[in-house]
């Protein structure tokens, strides 16, 4: 049912590298689309065939089984341009700037928080010494 499904997914998310521009990754050969070049290419190993070494070279809406869904587009060994649906591709390779809604640390790189800002204040006032004189500084002559 659909608790399964959205437990599933949750599991899968939680593991993942982030897919963006450049990222390498896998996935089985029937989950890419347009299919029939797929089923051309392997014609009797599609069903259960992996294809590594799939380079993302972009992201968007494309429809798959009637249905506009979030998609990866890539490019398969062999030079030919496909999509696969975002959960059903492994990044194993991740690229140097992620899609921006994959990236972990958006929110926590643009909004620090109230103690982020009290330790960077602490530490501020501790490099500041200003007045304070350091006792060794007669041993280091």
């Amino acid at each position: 049912g659909t608790y399964h499904n959205w437990c599933h997914k949750t599991s899968i998310t939680m593991a993942r590298l982030p897919a963006g521009i450049g990222a390498i990754g896998s996935a089985k050969a029937r989950f890419f689309h347009p299919s029939n070049k797929i089923r051309e290419q392997w014609p009797n190993r599609h069903d259960s065939m992996r294809v590594a070494g799939v380079l993302v070279i972009g992201k968007g809406l494309h429809s798959v089984r009637h249905k506009e869904q979030m998609c990866y587009e890539c490019r398969i060994p062999d030079n030919t341009i496909f999509h696969i649906v975002c959960k059903h591709f492994k990044v194993h390779t991740p690229p140097s700037t992620p899609f921006e809604d994959e990236s972990p640390l958006t929110t926590v790189l643009h909004v620090p928080t109230e103690s982020e800002g009290e330790r960077v204040r602490v530490a501020a006032l501790r490099l500041n010494t200003g007045d304070v004189q350091p006792n060794v500084s007669d041993a280091q002559v």
